[in-house]
């Protein structure tokens, strides 16, 4: 934490104040973002007992964890990370159905009008995901929602829009990406242009784009994983994968953001099925593969990163530095 921060928690009890709770919303995010750029989201129950003071003598306070996406392997590193010591801390709602929701694949029958290699045949299946993609606005939802015409369906009525969330794996460069599926959308409904929205980790205006789709503004919003975080928006209709998300976890959270009022929602997954490339993958598996290799790039790579790091540990004594070093320079020779 600042040390400002820090310095002014601690201050509390000065004002004859104190600390109830310490409540972790998206506590999640403390395992699946903690680990890489948000470090200091390891410390958080640390930091709590260290710095918030309950009032009681020898008493810290009690740490609340909240969220609605948890493997068993997160929950269980959040429960470690956080310091929740036993089983009995952790509590679980007895069902995780939502009745309002329904999930739809649809099968994208990608065909291959090229020669037979790994571009064109993931040209073939982004191309053709689109078009499905187009279809399944066209007809599908309309059929879900016994309404005729998509452009009218998304128009902008209030709290009373019909509002839709369509995930795309990447911000841009490929045809299923946010930027090319939002102009591919526009093109095809031009009268709703301006009420399809773009958001991306990398985008200017997310804040903007947000409190737009919040305040009904935008109906349609294109979105990568990033979009999400702490919205809790009535009225979506639909959600829509181009490819299937990288894990069941994160699918249902995505796919949950629909029908948050109780209504009837539609959830759909594009999947293409028939192509595959010279590796034997999906698309969508090829995808997952380089989100996890960009996260992940193999054992040697790690050993060499951890390697590095415990070369500019600074030891006690300068000789059993030395003879660390030299038995790390060692193994990352293979010696």
């Amino acid at each position: 934490m600042i040390e400002d921060f820090r310095n002014s928690i601690a201050s509390i009890p000065n004002f004859n104040r104190n600390f109830s709770y310490c409540v972790i919303d998206e506590a999640h995010c403390v395992s699946e973002w903690g680990h890489d750029f948000r470090t200091a989201y390891l410390k958080l129950g640390d930091n709590s007992r260290k710095f918030c003071f309950s009032g009681h003598n020898g008493e810290n306070i009690s740490t609340l964890g909240l969220t609605g996406t948890a493997s068993f392997d997160v929950l269980s590193d959040v429960q470690r990370e956080v310091g929740l010591q036993n089983d009995s801390d952790i509590i679980r709602p007895e069902k995780l159905e939502r009745k309002e929701l329904k999930f739809k694949i649809k099968n994208v029958n990608a065909v291959l009008n090229a020669a037979n290699n790994a571009w064109n045949i993931r040209t073939a299946v982004y191309s053709d995901s689109k078009n499905v993609l187009l279809n399944t606005l066209r007809t599908d939802l309309m059929t879900e929602f016994d309404s005729d015409n998509f452009s009218d369906f998304i128009k902008a009525n209030g709290a009373d829009s019909n509002c839709g969330l369509i995930f795309c794996p990447h911000a841009t460069g490929t045809d299923i990406s946010v930027q090319f599926i939002a102009n591919f959308l526009r093109a095809s409904f031009p009268t709703v242009a301006h009420l399809i929205g773009e958001y991306h980790g990398s985008g200017d205006n997310n804040d903007d784009i947000q409190d737009a789709f919040k305040a009904n503004r935008i109906t349609l919003l294109i979105a990568t994983k990033a979009f999400g975080m702490g919205i809790d928006k009535p009225n979506i209709r639909f959600t829509v994968h181009v490819t299937h998300p990288i894990s069941i976890e994160g699918f249902y959270q995505e796919a949950g953001r629909a029908g948050r009022d109780r209504e009837n929602a539609v959830c759909y997954i594009l999947h293409c099925n028939n192509l595959r490339l010279p590796n034997a993958n999906t698309a969508a598996k090829d995808i997952q593969g380089s989100f996890l290799y960009n996260s992940f790039k193999g054992r040697i790579f790690e050993k060499s990163i951890t390697f590095e790091m415990l070369d500019r540990i600074t030891f006690p004594h300068t000789p059993k530095r030395i003879k660390l070093s030299k038995k790390f320079l060692r193994i990352r020779e293979g010696k």
